[in-house]
């Protein structure tokens, strides 16, 4: 009887802790943590097309650019073994928001690796 409650309660307790997350690119994962935080977001005094231009070149340093979707703003590469998705908005004329949402092959979230990657677009951006 214990054995089968026991069962019971982490079953469920499992099956609470699991959520689907979704990326920036429309792809939805099933995900142990979906409470965790797995972005970054900043905001850069430069036209879209600058910016872009250094979140490309910034994701090339880390790992690979693997799509680009000019469309919806979305460009998704590999760092390791880590998928980065990336999105790029127009706030005002020359206001632009970078978000970066990084997470490993377990879906779980890597903040390092996003500020990682949000440092080398500022410093692309300077110069």
């Amino acid at each position: 009887m214990r054995k089968q409650l026991l069962a019971v309660l982490i079953l469920g307790f499992c099956t609470l802790n699991t959520a689907c997350v979704t990326s920036y690119d429309g792809d939805v994962k099933l995900s142990l943590t979906p409470w965790s935080t797995d972005a970054l977001t900043r905001r850069y005094d430069k036209p879209v097309a600058e910016v872009t231009e250094a979140v490309k070149k910034a994701l090339a340093h880390h790992g690979i650019v693997t799509k680009d979707n000019g469309v919806s703003g979305v460009i998704s590469g590999r760092v390791d073994t880590r998928y980065v998705n990336i999105k790029v908005i127009k706030v005002e004329d020359i206001v632009t928001q970078v978000s970066v949402q990084v997470r490993s092959k377990w879906r779980n979230s890597d903040l390092t690796v996003a500020s990682e990657i949000l440092e080398q677009v500022a410093l692309n951006l300077v110069k």
